[in-house]
């Protein structure tokens, strides 16, 4: 609940005349998180690391072992069982 509140009350806090980024580390980061960022229209970025186990391109395994170029990247991520982009 509260990361909802402060996610609603950063939209009304801020000026409507430019666009947002919230940017999280892993630790903050989560499927909340994004959700929430979604649900009042703010982009996001989560930073990982690249031991975070994922599945993508139908392979299973750490970030930096699969993904191993610079790039976007959809990918699910295996411990919150959601695909992010």
């Amino acid at each position: 609940k509260m990361e909802q509140a402060f996610i609603k009350g950063l939209k009304h806090a801020l000026s409507k005349k430019y666009s947002y980024v919230i940017v999280a580390d892993q630790g903050f980061g989560n499927h909340r998180i994004i959700n929430y960022c979604q649900e009042e229209g703010f982009e996001y970025l989560i930073r990982f690391t690249p031991n975070l186990k994922v599945q993508w391109n139908g392979k299973k395994g750490m970030i930096n072992d699969l993904c191993s170029a610079d790039g976007t990247y959809q990918a699910m991520f295996l411990s919150w069982e959601q695909e992010i982009v």
